[in-house]
């Protein structure tokens, strides 16, 4: 499936599951930059001080094809209410499959996440979200295509790594 037809299909599913929500609660709609969530589109429904979100990255290169899905779960615990009616601070637990494909090679991973994190908004609608924590790689699969003849190679045998997002978000 291509890229375009995965993004396509994410976002259809989103919408499609708007209707099926009470109206009294909300949506949030993101887009950023983090590690290991890529450049990124995302959509969380809010519930009181609990949200739930999906979210669909990819990091455009020229020979490499990267992307992400991934599913998390935020509770926003501290802090004083502001403009919203969800409390700033926030703990953040997630899982992610991860792609990674070049002309030699494809890497799928899947990691689970956990990270601590702020909102600050804006206005009564748009706000700027930042976390930090830790992401876990729990399943590691490598494929070779091609043999590889170079003498540089970036894979890293690490299954804990830093973890950091920066978001742009506007809620309904």
């Amino acid at each position: 499936m291509k890229l375009i037809q995965k993004i396509f299909l994410f976002l259809s599913l989103v919408c499609s599951s708007i209707t099926y929500c009470d109206a009294q609660d909300t949506w949030k709609f993101s887009t950023g930059l983090g590690l290991p969530e890529l450049a990124h589109i995302g959509v969380s429904y809010q519930y009181s001080q609990a949200e739930f979100g999906l979210r669909f990255g990819t990091l455009p290169l020229k020979n490499e094809d990267i992307y992400q899905y991934s599913a998390e779960f935020l509770y926003h615990f501290a802090g004083e209410a502001q403009k919203g009616k969800q409390k700033p601070w926030f703990g953040k637990l997630g899982a992610m499959s991860f792609r990674d494909e070049t002309v030699t090679e494809i890497h799928k991973y899947t990691y689970i996440n956990a990270k601590l994190g702020h909102d600050f908004l804006i206005d009564e609608h748009w706000g700027i979200s930042v976390d930090a924590g830790i992401f876990y790689e729990l399943t590691n699969q490598e494929i070779k295509k091609t043999s590889n003849n170079s003498w540089f190679n970036l894979d890293f045998d690490f299954h804990i790594l830093p973890a950091i997002g920066v978001n742009i978000f506007y809620t309904l």
